[in-house]
């Protein structure tokens, strides 16, 4: 974390790497690598610092998935998540049909 604008002191919240930060309150929400959601109780005064780190529970995002779509956000509260997930009851199978045109003719 680098806060804006004064850029002069950075703060690590992770040590093993994070994508899709959301902020609530004085919690930083994110996701590890393994898709795991965290949460950071942060302070910002007198300066910027974490309290601690938390993890919350295993997403499961659409494999790959869709960069376009956020795939979580959280309340203002911190409290209710709207989570973008794969159905997984769907089958992944793909049938071909070749020469449909005599079937038609059936």
């Amino acid at each position: 974390m680098v806060p804006f604008p004064c850029e002069r002191s950075k703060s690590q919240i992770s040590t093993t790497g994070g994508w899709l930060a959301r902020f609530s309150r004085h919690e930083l929400f994110y996701v590890t690598m393994g898709n795991r959601l965290m949460a950071a109780q942060i302070h910002t005064t007198p300066t910027f610092g974490v309290d601690s780190i938390r993890p919350l529970f295993q997403l499961d995002f659409p494999n790959p998935p869709d960069q376009t779509s956020p795939l979580y956000d959280v309340s203002a509260d911190g409290q209710s998540f709207a989570v973008l997930t794969a159905d997984r009851r769907k089958s992944s199978s793909i049938s071909l049909l070749t020469n449909w045109p005599s079937e038609l003719k059936k």
